[in-house]
């Protein structure tokens, strides 16, 4: 797990590979730690300056965005990919560059990650606001933000992780109807979440 989970800290790593049509291509994907905090710091800031949400609940909706691509940073470590790490862009969400998961056969596993580790961060959160009751306002936000964010990325187009799952070239045949189970069981748990979190925000 910890050799997984193991964040490149150095200069930008490079890799080239073959498409399709046999054109080479070439890559560079951010390899330090710096670009994770920097681009975070920038989220939460631009959370707070805009005051669209107070800079406590930018913050905690910043590290739900960080849980939820550090899942899909370790499907993509566990299948031997190399990938970026975790880059925020303010307004717009996260992101793990891997361009070796487009339309390959470990697609659908590297997404249902992501939503899959912010799911089961969720889980905590609303705990947390069930049995500590009292000042969770800020907290309940949080995972109602993070939430509906996560439902969204649900929905089924190729962009999204919802298409990248249900996609029929992203996994190998066979496990295709499994995916397809996987995806409502967790997009339904998701919601199911959600209107809990209501209920005792």
């Amino acid at each position: 797990m910890k050799k997984i989970l193991t964040l490149p800290a150095g200069n930008p790593v490079e890799f080239r590979w073959t498409n399709r049509k046999g054109v080479k291509k070439r890559f560079l994907i951010p390899g330090s730690l710096w670009v994770t905090i920097v681009t975070m710091l920038l989220m939460a800031l631009t959370f707070a300056y805009a005051k669209t949400l107070t800079w406590q609940i930018g913050v905690g909706v910043t590290l739900m965005l960080l849980i939820h691509e550090l899942g899909h940073l370790y499907a993509a470590k566990k299948c031997g990919y190399l990938a970026s790490v975790p880059i925020f862009i303010p307004y717009l969400g996260a992101a793990v560059i891997c361009p070796q998961i487009l339309r390959s056969r470990n697609e659908a596993y590297v997404g249902y990650y992501g939503p899959l580790f912010a799911a089961i961060a969720s889980i905590n959160l609303l705990l947390f606001t069930i049995l500590w009751p009292g000042h969770h306002h800020d907290v309940a936000l949080v995972n109602q933000a993070s939430l509906s964010v996560n439902v969204f990325n649900m929905i089924p187009l190729r962009f999204l992780d919802g298409g990248r799952i249900l996609a029929k070239n992203a996994s190998p045949r066979r496990h295709h109807a499994d995916w397809v189970r996987c995806y409502v069981i967790l997009t339904v748990g998701q919601i199911a979440l959600w209107v809990i979190q209501a209920f005792y925000y």
